[in-house]
């Protein structure tokens, strides 16, 4: 959505945009090596997994429109887009001083809101 006032020979604006983000490997966890002969560990007690992340993200920010002529239209857009990433549960490696071996222990990572700022410039042209 954007919602603002155009004039003669320039706009303001402002955005909000809604939507998903997905990242095709955004979680990593470690899992147990199993069933690899002849010690059923393989070379490593565990394993990485990567997993499909998507998550809800929105873009707000602002738009500066110049008109020089009827057919051109120049831009300036800037924004911060903010990608919420939920609580999530993972495996972390720990090594046990009394066996001498990693071992998984599961724990928690808190939700968290992070922002990227962006800027882009552009030139339109209409027909």
């Amino acid at each position: 959505m954007k919602v603002g006032k155009r004039f003669e020979r320039w706009g303001i604006f402002g955005k909000v945009r809604p939507g998903v983000i997905s990242f095709s490997s955004g979680k990593l966890n470690l899992v147990p090596t199993t069933g690899i002969p002849p010690t059923g560990l393989g070379a490593f007690p565990f394993d990485f997994e990567f997993k499909r992340l998507t998550t809800l993200a929105v873009d707000v920010g602002g738009v500066v429109e110049f008109y020089p002529s009827k057919r051109i239209v120049t831009r300036l857009d800037f924004g911060d887009t903010i990608i919420h990433y939920g609580p999530r549960r993972i495996n972390s490696a720990v090594f046990d001083s009394t066996t001498y071996t990693y071992v998984l222990m599961p724990f928690t990572v808190p939700s968290q809101t992070r922002g990227s700022l962006q800027f882009s410039v552009g030139v339109g042209f209409r027909f």
